[in-house]
């Protein structure tokens, strides 16, 4: 193997690997925001700790690979012998190593911090923690609420209270992400190599696109679905009142298995939001179209104007397509 092949395809795959790791987590971070009432949220906390840990290790090591002049296994093993932490699990000491490596390219802010240290622990301490005969059944929560210093007083604002707590988290979770994507983009530049080149439908180019917000990913691909049900029932039998977005045929049942198979659903999403476009730019995202609002809105934020069209838009699906509501399709 050469030292090209060894940074654009065998690290190319670990820094996928952290990518699906972090998707993953976020995924689950998601889940527990977007439910009413978390069903197990002990196990899914230890669930996306855990794939986040996991994902942000790897991600550390690749910077600290591709910031060395690795040329062969003996280079790999003069690494590894000079900086221990590349067989262990401390994000702290990784971090350390880069910040030594690369300074002033990289500032951790405090809250960032804090979620490192979080990401330590638990791999560390609470990663078995489970098995211990004297564990606390909800240490996973615990650990969150004690980084973030969000309280708990009783079982009735438990929700609320993890949903404040992982709003917290998912601030200095976004921030590194950017910081450590932009200094692999970077490196990757730097050395000609091709460690980034990714699929567009893979999970680290979700990560990566969104990785100022990566959340939005899955707001996004919540409302791609409903409209895309909304087209296919339109297409295929329906009668609705509402313009649909319109997919194109020859893509929906790719559209539609990313969904079946939890696949990334990017196409589908860019399709979506290429409509919005011209559904608000038209005047056409409403049913009909001027009779409940008249007026043509110039967005220069594309989330401001998907929040707005699918706030409009959502009761009026529901209704038609899952029949949720009466049947006058009337927004409140």
């Amino acid at each position: 193997m050469n030292e090209f092949y060894y940074n654009s395809i065998s690290i190319g795959s670990e820094l996928r690997i952290a990518g699906n790791f972090i998707f993953d987590a976020c995924q689950s971070i998601y889940s527990l925001m977007s439910t009413r009432h978390a069903v197990d949220p002990e196990v899914e906390l230890f669930h996306s700790l855990y794939n986040l840990s996991v994902g942000f290790e790897r991600m550390l090591k690749v910077i600290i690979v591709l910031d060395n002049d690795i040329k062969s296994s003996d280079d790999l093993a003069k690494l590894e012998k000079n900086n221990r932490h590349m067989r262990d699990h401390n994000h702290a000491e990784l971090n350390k190593a880069i910040k030594e490596h690369v300074p002033g390219r990289i500032i951790i802010t405090k809250e960032e911090n804090k979620l490192i240290a979080l990401l330590f622990k638990f791999y560390n301490k609470n990663r078995y923690g489970h098995f211990c005969f004297d564990s606390d059944a909800d240490s996973t929560r615990n650990m969150v609420y004690e980084t973030t210093d969000v309280k708990s007083e009783n079982i009735f604002d438990e929700k609320p209270c993890l949903d404040r707590a992982l709003n917290i988290i998912m601030k200095p979770l976004n921030s590194l992400s950017k910081k450590y994507m932009g200094l692999i983009g970077d490196l990757v530049s730097k050395k000609s190599i091709y460690t980034t080149e990714v699929s567009s439908d893979s999970k680290y180019a979700v990560v990566s696109f969104y990785r100022g917000d990566i959340l939005k990913y899955f707001r996004l691909r919540d409302i791609t679905y409903y409209e895309l049900m909304y087209f296919v029932a339109c297409k295929y039998g329906g009668d609705y009142e509402m313009t649909p977005v319109s997919f194109d045929d020859a893509l929906i049942n790719e559209h539609l298995d990313s969904y079946i198979y939890d696949r990334v659903a990017l196409s589908a999403i860019d399709e979506c939001e290429s409509e919005y476009i011209n559904l608000v730019e038209g005047g056409r995202f409403l049913p009909n179209q001027s009779d409940i609002y008249s007026e043509k809105k110039t967005y220069e934020d594309a989330d401001e104007m998907y929040k707005d069209a699918w706030e409009i838009r959502k009761p009026f699906i529901y209704y038609s397509v899952f029949e949720v509501g009466d049947d006058e399709h009337e927004v409140s």
